[in-house]
């Protein structure tokens, strides 16, 4: 099921320029005109997400300090299925890179399209974006959520980097689930500016959905799996979901 941004049906009358419809994957004539769109930076082959946190640029940093880290490095030549004709790929640059990079110029990049990690399909990012709220079950494949956090916990007596911190986000109880939390390190939720005073904020991650005891959970990110939604695309969100 391909996911795709909607409003509350009390909304629908209002235009939108962030409102989709389900979504069709993006398909190109030919090489050519793929890596034209690559070039001109709308379309993004993502080969694969950061494991570590990237180089520092000498830059004044914003309020979310988005402009700081390099976050986009180039990878390797890949084959990707977005040709209109079936069955035939397109050998793409493509590039290593993070959910903050994707956060940063969030409403520019919104309109792109992405070819993420083990897809067959290229799509804008306005369309691959799951509202985390509604989530219903586990998930064994990777995918792009938003949520809004309701709850940060420093787990532990002594506040220690490698504790846990338990995130929890806006959720609505479905599948006899009793709430939802992002379960990692302390210290990588940190890095993304997460702690005890970010409820109201959004996050967005890429990840597997699991069972974690009544609730569900993600865990076992990467850093350029997870980051906070710079405050100033609040609006852009409130316009597009529930949450």
């Amino acid at each position: 099921v391909l996911a795709y941004f909607k409003h509350l049906p009390s909304y629908s009358h209002i235009n939108c320029m962030y409102r989709a419809s389900k979504g069709e994957g993006l398909n190109y004539v030919n090489e050519e005109e793929a890596k034209e769109a690559v070039d001109n930076e709308q379309l993004v082959v993502i080969d694969s997400f950061m494991k570590e946190v990237p180089e520092v640029k000498n830059v004044d940093d914003d309020e979310d300090c988005y402009d700081s880290l390099i976050e986009d490095i180039d990878g390797p030549t890949t084959d990707v299925s977005i040709s209109r004709h079936t069955g035939e790929k397109f050998s793409l640059p493509s590039k290593v890179t993070s959910v903050r990079a994707i956060c940063r110029n969030f409403s520019k990049n919104l309109h792109k399209g992405y070819y993420l990690p083990n897809s067959n399909i290229a799509l804008p990012l306005s369309d691959l974006l799951n509202d985390l709220s509604d989530i219903k079950a586990e998930d064994n494949d990777s995918k792009l959520y938003i949520g809004k956090i309701t709850r940060s916990d420093h787990q532990g007596k002594e506040k220690r980097d490698n504790n846990i911190r338990m995130t929890f986000l806006s959720f609505r109880k479905g599948g006899g689930y009793a709430d939802f939390c992002i379960k990692e390190e302390h210290s990588l939720q940190a890095k993304h500016g997460i702690n005890d005073n970010s409820v109201g904020r959004y996050v967005i991650f890429y990840g597997k959905i699991e069972e974690s005891g009544v609730g569900l959970c993600v865990t076992d990110l990467s850093y350029g799996e997870l980051s906070l939604l710079p405050k100033k695309y609040n609006t852009i969100v409130q316009e597009l979901y529930d949450l």
